[in-house]
This record gives structure tokens, sequence and C-alpha cells, in this order.
């Protein structure tokens, strides 16, 4: 199996197989909002419209480095993420990172 890492802007992508693994971007709103409606879904879990507009603007946030995406890409589509954030923890000094995968579809 091979690897193919190429780092492009604030981002390193990977490829492994046929899925690449890249940063959300801002046109990936309305496939990452289909993706996380459906993780959602799964948890009987229903949220309004600004709450996916103001946690995607969050998760592309330049200010807001906390809080962030990964999205996998597979045949040209969105098909699984990754939401990670970095928080203050009551038992370290240092920050933990929180995480949360979603795959949607196998390739």
């Amino acid at each position: 199996m091979c690897l193919q890492v190429v780092s492009e802007g604030d981002f390193i992508q990977v490829t492994k197989s046929n899925v690449l693994l890249r940063g959300l971007g801002d046109d990936d709103f309305e496939d990452w909002k289909v993706l996380w409606r459906k993780y959602l879904d799964f948890y009987e879990t229903h949220l309004p419209e600004e709450v996916y507009e103001k946690t995607f603007e969050r998760l592309l946030s330049k200010d807001l480095t906390s809080q962030n995406a990964i999205v996998a890409m597979g045949a040209g589509k969105i098909v699984g993420l990754v939401h990670f954030i970095f928080h203050p923890h009551n038992w370290k000094i240092e920050d933990v990172c929180y995480s949360k995968i979603y795959m949607f579809q196998t390739l």
C-alpha cells in the first residue's frame, strides 16, 4: 500500500489507495452538511440551520484554531469527515484533542 503526501497551504493531504484526506474548504458546505446531518440522524439529533452554518464557519475559521475538520474524498466527493477540537483538560497542563469520525460511504 502506498501513501502520497502533498502539502497545500495550511493543510497536508495524504492519499492512500483511492481516498484523499484534506482540510475542509469554503466550497464544501452543502456536501459537509449532508454528511453531518446523516451523522446526527444516527443519534436521532436534529439541529436548526443556523447551527450548521455557525459550526461550518467555526470549522473554517483561521482565528478559532481549536475547532477543525478534515474530509475524506473518494470519487470526487466527500465520503467521510472528522471534527477535532483542542480544549483544556483538568488532569493535564496541555490541551487534549477530542475527535468524532464519520464515514458514510465505503469505497
